[in-house]
């Protein structure tokens, strides 16, 4: 068989499956063993079901922080301003603050979430 390179195989080569496929079969490595490395790993994962319990409360936390939010904007009235705003179709400053209150809101909910996903 003849070395493998880019000079060798065109782009329209009805044979580059099979070519390919003798080249990997050549290219086969055995097993190596672990000696029980990948049972004791597997051991010492955390339970997955410890993740799945905690998957509500991003969820609870965003609840009540939009709950809070509306809370303490509702007492300043600059939420009624900025519903007015927003049903006239303008963008007050009124509702330029409750969108970014809430943008920040889901950002940083956001970003918990990627967090706990990662650690």
């Amino acid at each position: 068989m003849s070395e493998l390179n880019h000079e060798t195989l065109g782009p329209s080569d009805p044979d580059d499956d099979a070519v390919l496929d003798a080249w990997l079969a050549q290219a086969r490595l055995d097993p190596v063993p672990d000696d029980g490395f990948s049972a004791a790993l597997m051991q010492r994962l955390p339970d997955p079901g410890r993740y799945r319990r905690r998957s509500k409360a991003p969820l609870w936390g965003a609840g009540l922080g939009g709950g809070l939010l509306v809370w303490q904007l509702a007492g300043t009235g600059l939420l009624p301003q900025a519903l007015a705003g927003g049903a006239a179709g303008l963008l007050t400053p009124a509702l330029g603050v409750v969108l970014a209150c809430v943008l920040g809101l889901s950002a940083g909910v956001s970003g918990w979430v990627w967090a706990e996903r990662e650690g």
